[in-house]
């Protein structure tokens, strides 16, 4: 009672001498994260040292939660079918022939409602990740159905293998930049290799190999984005 009574006090002189405190602007910035359950692009968004868990069939990447969520939503659990892609084999020239993709097609993008390839081409620095983890209501994935936008249509040069839980293992392994499809990845990489080009790997960077010994960091859902020699029948094994 008596510290309480000297604190009133301390606040009556100050108010009758007119020496307030007064509020002084910071020049720090906010940092800005996102809560658990929030919408994610990476762990570096979410606050207190959670991760973002990716989910399949959304437009977010993920949500930030502190571990694994119960439900089959999500690629971290374990158990969840991948698709059987079975690579095309018809020749077709780029943005031609019956290389195109299904306008029919779409997925379900969260509170944004059903999207389309058209979507999914939208921003060209989202097309890998898209092309990826899209999937319709009836399991179609984006990379079968927009083949125009995410390059999957096949062509003389190469076999596309579409997307796979591990990338193609060679002492290579050069990264020459971003790529937007499979197309443009196995163009970099042969303008830089020429003839001893076997294989690429694309997850949004275009690694060149020159063999494709065997499957390397493979992941429990696809994750790159493959292409061999049409010389290639199968994919090899895990390293």
């Amino acid at each position: 009672m008596a510290k309480l009574t000297l604190i009133l006090l301390a606040l009556l002189t100050s108010r009758a001498s007119g020496r307030l405190p007064t509020y002084q602007p910071t020049d720090q910035p906010v940092q800005w994260c996102a809560n658990r359950g929030d919408d994610c692009d990476s762990a570096s968004e979410c606050c207190d040292g959670r991760a973002c868990y990716e989910r399949r069939g959304h437009e977010a990447y993920g949500t930030c939660e502190t571990s694994c969520p119960d439900d089959d939503e999500y690629a971290c659990r374990s158990g969840n079918a991948q698709p059987a892609y079975q690579p095309t084999y018809k020749p077709t020239q780029s943005g031609g022939g019956d290389c195109a993709d299904d306008e029919t097609w779409e997925y379900l993008a969260g509170d944004k409602g059903p999207k389309g390839c058209d979507h999914v081409a939208s921003e060209p620095d989202k097309v890998v990740k898209r092309c990826v983890n899209r999937q319709s209501d009836d399991g179609v994935w984006a990379y079968e159905a927009c083949r125009k936008t995410c390059g999957t249509c096949g062509t003389v040069e190469y076999k596309n293998w579409g997307a796979q839980r591990g990338w193609c293992y060679s002492e290579l392994n050069n990264d020459v930049g971003v790529a937007k499809s499979v197309g443009e990845c196995w163009d970099m990489c042969e303008a830089e290799y020429g003839q001893s080009l076997v294989a690429i790997d694309l997850d949004d960077y275009c690694y060149c190999q020159n063999d494709c010994q065997c499957l390397d960091d493979v992941e429990e859902d696809p994750t790159y984005l493959v292409a061999t020699r049409r010389s290639i029948t199968e994919l090899p094994q895990e390293c």
